[in-house]
């Protein structure tokens, strides 16, 4: 079309002609009017055959949607609707949990203004105050007002005896006043303000050590039981034989260590660590909390969670801290008790430096820098035998004469006789307390190069045990509580027993009796001072088993706690504990 299109142009622009060339033109306008012609047949032909082949095309889609089971029709082609209105938004239902908690935390809140003020500060003083009164002096107020109540009937020491819940109440809120309330009573708001961590470890040492041993002093001075040297407080009479775990304060007898500080056999260079380390954590404790920020400050107090650690702590918190430092254990290893120690000692200061205990035969201790004579080597018939002579003696109707020469012949007694006469003690404490002041009284190397006596290391044993047990005890139990109230709940959870491990490091997983303890103690030193393959000296002479000892270290029920020694010493430990050697055996 394009090639005729020019050739028609270049045909117009040429001059015309004559002859011929009109018959050119012509024919040239003729073809070129036949290939428009053709053109357009042509292009009506493939609009035809294209239309045809658009309706070939939806049957055969028509008839694939047929045959694959189509239902719908093809959609009409219409106009698309109207975009339509999105609906607002609805609130979620809340959730009970979050609620729950939420509103405890209301609830709890209400506590502040019960807790932070005068009254309450004045309260807790009072709580802790009548705890350490009727404790120190139960024997007293038994006697003095519950002899002859209800009609006529005696009430008996455990049911008139304090216990300790209303005394840790007190502790707690005292602590929890001391920290957080913004008027305190004016003589102390300059001291609370500024150290209220501080002001609470002084607290619960001056309630652990100061009040509780200054009242049994007094108490011990006032009790009518002071002559026998006894422990009023601590009498097995307080305590209840079908509620023996009880939160009552009272410390329970203990035949067994279960300590390091207790079991005497592990050496003494493998206690001291443990008690550093013991002692750097708390120090590393106490740290922490005095200089926390959140602790101190009273707007992130979570009421709830103070209330719940309070409950643990006096429900819970005894099991997780371990045991509490036992006196009466140390008392019978000593020989001596710790309240007649300082009510002595307080004696003296007053006296002037005299002492009237010298020349009171019933309370000299049984460890003294003397030569051990015979007589405390003696056999436990013979003690028996001494005490029941005595005994019958005190108690005859000649005792009772105004001439009566009984009193004379008790004074000329050895001072564990009268002891035992006195204090009631059973023959085999008293054997226990002979064996551990001939032990006491002997030396050893400690450290490998200090020459001390063995009752020296075991003052030093009893004060770690006292300061771990007893006051580091204290003030992680009472101080909890401030800790854990203003953390989250994953930490207050992890926090509120983590720190609690601190007094528990030297808990000891196998308990050792006393006779376990005195019979590898002896062993030691006759181990010690024996020389030759024999062992025929002068240490075996000195050193020996009572026959409860010798007992117990014969049972075969008792085999396993002396495996050790009888397989790689066994001939001189079984020499030791009274069997006959082998030649002997031979010539019996």
């Amino acid at each position: 079309m394009l090639a005729l299109a020019l050739c028609l142009a270049a045909a117009l622009a040429t001059p015309p002609v004559a002859g011929d060339h009109e018959a050119e033109l012509m024919r040239m306008i003729a073809e070129l009017k036949a290939d428009v012609m053709q053109g357009k047949e042509e292009m009506a032909a493939q609009r035809k055959a294209s239309q045809e082949l658009r309706r070939d095309m939806s049957k055969v889609r028509l008839e694939l949607v047929a045959a694959r089971g189509a239902h719908t029709t093809p959609r009409p082609e219409t106009t698309p609707a109207p975009p339509e209105t999105t609906p607002a938004p609805t609130t979620p239902p809340p959730d009970k949990i979050k609620t729950f908690f939420k509103q405890t935390k209301k609830i709890a809140a209400n506590l502040k203004p019960l807790l932070l003020n005068d009254f309450m500060f004045y309260t807790s003083i009072v709580l802790i105050l009548q705890w350490h009164i009727r404790f120190g002096f139960a024997d007293v107020i038994h006697h003095k007002l519950f002899k002859d109540a209800r009609g006529g009937k005696k009430w008996t020491k455990a049911q008139v005896k304090p216990m300790m819940t209303p005394r840790r109440l007190g502790l707690n809120v005292l602590i929890f006043v001391i920290y957080y309330d913004d008027q305190p009573p004016w003589f102390l708001e300059d001291i609370l303000h500024n150290r209220p961590f501080v002001c609470s470890v002084g607290l619960v040492f001056l309630d652990t050590v100061v009040l509780f041993y200054s009242f049994m002093i007094l108490g011990w001075s006032l009790s009518k039981h002071n002559h026998r040297g006894t422990e009023p407080a601590k009498s097995n009479e307080y305590i209840d034989p079908l509620d023996e775990s009880e939160d009552d304060g009272h410390c329970p007898e203990k035949f067994e260590a279960t300590n390091v500080y207790e079991d005497l056999t592990m050496q003494f260079r493998r206690v001291t660590p443990v008690w550093i380390v013991q002692m750097a954590l708390v120090a590393l404790y106490i740290e922490q909390l005095n200089k926390d920020k959140d602790t101190k400050d009273v707007n992130q107090v979570d009421y709830a969670y103070w209330v719940i650690a309070v409950i643990f702590q006096m429900h819970g918190g005894d099991a997780q801290v371990g045991e509490p430092f036992n006196a009466l254990y140390w008392n019978r290893i000593l020989n001596s008790n710790m309240v007649a120690d300082l009510q002595a000692n307080v004696k003296w200061l007053i006296g002037g430096g005299k002492d009237d205990s010298e020349n009171d035969a019933s309370k000299q201790p049984l460890m003294d820098d003397g030569e051990r004579s015979p007589q405390h080597l003696a056999s436990a018939q013979d003690l028996e035998e001494l005490v029941k002579t005595a005994v019958d003696k005190a108690t005859s109707a000649e005792a009772r004469r105004p001439d009566s020469t009984v009193n004379e012949y008790l004074a000329k007694l050895p001072a564990e006789i009268v002891n035992m006469v006195l204090e009631e003690n059973t023959l085999q404490e008293t054997m226990w307390r002979r064996s551990f002041n001939f032990v006491g009284g002997c030396w050893h190397k400690c450290f490998w190069v200090l020459d001390t006596k063995i009752c020296l290391e075991w003052q030093i044993r009893r004060f770690m045990d006292f300061t771990v047990n007893s006051v580091a005890r204290g003030i992680i139990l009472y101080t909890v509580p401030i800790m854990v109230c203003v953390e989250g709940p994953l930490d207050f959870v992890k926090d509120l027993t983590a720190v609690m491990f601190m007094t528990t490091l030297d808990d000891s997983d196998t308990k050792r009796e006393v006779e376990e303890i005195l019979v590898k103690l002896k062993y030691e030193l006759y181990r010690e001072g024996s020389a030759g393959d024999d062992g025929e000296n002068d240490a075996e002479i000195k050193i020996s088993l009572t026959d409860w000892e010798k007992k117990y270290a014969k049972d075969a029920k008792q085999s396993d706690k002396f495996e050790l020694l009888t397989d790689l010493d066994g001939e001189h430990f079984s020499h030791f504990r009274g069997d006959p050697r082998p030649h002997e055996q031979e010539r019996v």
